[in-house]
């Protein structure tokens, strides 16, 4: 069955993880979980401050040649009646915050502060490193599904 509207969108604010499956240039799939934000229907996902390998991530380069993706945020429990899933087609754009123009960098700016306040560890850890970008990404379709009602 589907997941209400507003369950929906109180899940997609509170929930920590998702998971962000991009294409590889050859056409295979790249999946990773990620952190993210959910605001005014977009998500948000920074390019933080946790050890990476050098260069720039592959969920980058992937969205820069095809920014199409999808994004899973799910549930798994041993009691399937707690089983639920929300799955987003997406648009991705990469934004570069020393390039973007006064509107995407309010926004950014926004979500950066949304991500602040979702995840304690950005105490520690950058939210953004050099050079700082975010991934906005846009639903083009979002549905959901749970074995039983999700209890919020």
């Amino acid at each position: 069955m589907r997941i209400s509207e507003s369950v929906v969108d109180y899940l997609l604010t509170t929930w920590p993880v998702a998971h962000l499956a991009t294409l590889n240039a050859d056409g295979s799939p790249h999946q990773i979980p990620i952190v993210f934000t959910w605001h005014d229907g977009c998500f948000w996902s920074p390019i933080d401050g946790k050890p990476k390998q050098k260069g720039q991530p592959t969920r980058i380069q992937n969205a820069i040649a095809n920014p199409v993706a999808s994004l899973l945020v799910d549930k798994y429990d041993a009691d399937w009646e707690q089983l639920w899933w929300i799955r987003a087609d997406l648009e991705i754009t990469v934004v570069h915050l020393h390039e973007a123009d006064a509107e995407t960098l309010e926004m950014a700016r926004h979500a950066k502060s949304k991500l602040e306040e979702k995840y304690h560890q950005y105490e520690n850890t950058p939210v953004l490193r050099e050079p700082s970008t975010i991934l906005s990404m846009r639903p083009t379709a979002l549905t959901s599904w749970c074995a039983a009602e999700v209890r919020i």
